[in-house]
């Protein structure tokens, strides 16, 4: 009775559009119970299905083609796993990984693994075969199925085939929740590729700009869905350039057409990060200026000569530290080998302070040493606070980074469980500016010019 007056009053595309924006503000359905139980009292009105894990979305997923002029991308908006921890976010894949292998090697890989890991990673790679196969039934382009097919038994061979195949795995990372997904460096990853496909003569530069401008344009399809709080907030980083391990600077053709040809598009998603040095030719930082200029926001610039000596110095193995690209926004990171998780709480500088007013004996308080001390002991406590807050995160397991990280196959066990070689988790500092002006100003008007006390500035 309740659903039908429900659904009288309230046009299901209404309906889906305020879940789906709900669910999506949160990324995740546990943190939304109210909106879940919703979903499940309208399944069929809503047609939103919940999972509990990538295996089951491989299952269920609807092949949701969305295709260009050169290329396909495909989404089912509708189907979310119902997480118990926290998700894996904030990372880069490591696709040349993919490039370089078949799901058929990575299935015999696995096929004679005992233990669970082993085992729950066979079925999720089973799974994946079925869904390459449903995906290919939909598939009108016979050189966009030729090339996933070969996902199934072939390592990569040519130019539009990596870009196919790094499509795919990039959907299926959105596919998983895996947000603020980088795409990592993809003029090294493509170069062997283009050069190849060059010298016997089956692409152009002009086919070249083509390809990879129809390839910027798809990734930035659904635009809005991939955006995490704000418009533009997806991760979609395309790394470029950079310093190699005996100081000479990378580069080659593909640097510049990537930065040419988003500029030409003049979209905001995906982005750009070119890592910059002092070694660098002076005509490509002039072609990246020049797309900046533009107001897209693209090329984002990192500087290797300060970014790759801190990251030895922090502990990074120097070919890891050279071969570095970002999680989501700018924090550097190894590809392939670390679960690093740069945002997963926030220090707010501002807290301790307001503790002081609320908890602290403000009467006794008589100098600014003595209140500047009470600062740092309510920090002090706060941070040990956030510490534990840390340790105590769990994070959902997941098949797919598993797959591409190097450490989990030989330690059988799931990213998850500490198994890559990189475990790093880092903070969020906010409101720094704003607590240092307001210590300058306690300081100047309540302790040296006397103009109040510090009950009647906190009342």
């Amino acid at each position: 009775m309740i659903k039908n007056v429900i659904k009288k009053i309230i046009p299901r595309k209404i309906f889906l559009k305020f879940i789906y924006t709900k669910v999506h503000i949160k990324k995740e359905i546990r943190k939304v119970n109210i909106f879940k139980k919703i979903i499940l009292f309208f399944p069929t009105y809503v047609k939103i299905k919940i999972v509990n894990n990538q295996t089951e979305v491989l299952k269920k997923a609807n092949i949701c083609i969305y295709k260009n002029d050169l290329f396909l991308y495909s989404l089912d908006k509708y189907i979310y796993i119902d997480t118990k921890y926290e998700t894996i976010n904030n990372l880069t894949i490591d696709y040349e990984q993919f490039l370089n292998t078949s799901l058929s090697e990575l299935k015999q890989k696995y096929s004679n693994g005992k233990t669970e890991y082993e085992m729950d990673q066979y079925r999720f790679i089973c799974s994946l075969e079925q869904y390459i196969l449903r995906f290919l039934k939909k598939v009108e382009n016979r050189e966009i199925e030729k090339n996933i097919n070969n996902i199934l038994n072939n390592k990569c061979s040519n130019f539009k085939e990596a870009l196919d195949r790094i499509l795919f795995l990039n959907t299926l990372s959105w596919q998983f929740q895996i947000r603020l997904s980088g795409l990592g460096r993809l003029d090294k990853i493509l170069n062997k590729y283009y050069l190849n496909d060059l010298e016997n003569e089956i692409i152009t530069e002009e086919t070249t700009r083509k390809m990879i401008s129809s390839f910027l344009s798809i990734l930035h399809f659904n635009y809005s869905f991939k955006s995490n709080m704000i418009l533009g907030d997806t991760g979609q980083i395309i790394v470029l350039g950079g310093l190699d391990s005996k100081n000479n600077y990378f580069f080659n053709k593909l640097t510049f057409i990537f930065i040419e040809e988003l500029q030409k598009l003049n979209i905001p998603d995906p982005k750009i990060l070119l890592r910059v040095s002092k070694n660098m030719p002076n005509d490509l930082l002039e072609s990246a200026i020049k797309s900046i200029m533009t107001g897209i926001g693209s090329p984002l610039l990192s500087n290797d000569d300060v970014i790759i000596p801190q990251l030895i110095a922090f502990g990074i193995d120097e070919n890891d530290s050279y071969n570095y690209v970002t999680s989501a926004c700018w924090e550097p990171f190894i590809p392939g080998k670390s679960i690093d998780q740069n945002n997963s709480l926030s220090i707010n500088f501002l807290e301790p302070l307001k503790n002081v007013f609320e908890k602290c004996d403000l009467d006794k308080l008589h100098t600014y040493e003595e209140f500047l001390n009470e600062y740092k002991n309510n920090l002090i406590i706060y941070l040990k606070k956030i510490e534990n807050r840390i340790m105590q995160i769990k994070y959902e397991k997941n098949n797919l980074l598993s797959l591409f990280t190097e450490n989990c196959f030989d330690m059988k066990r799931d990213i998850s469980d500490n198994a890559a070689k990189y475990n790093n988790f880092g903070v969020t500092s906010v409101a720094i500016s704003n607590t240092v002006n307001a210590l300058l100003n306690i300081e100047e008007y309540i302790y040296k010019r006397k103009k109040w006390n510090l009950i009647n500035l906190y009342n």
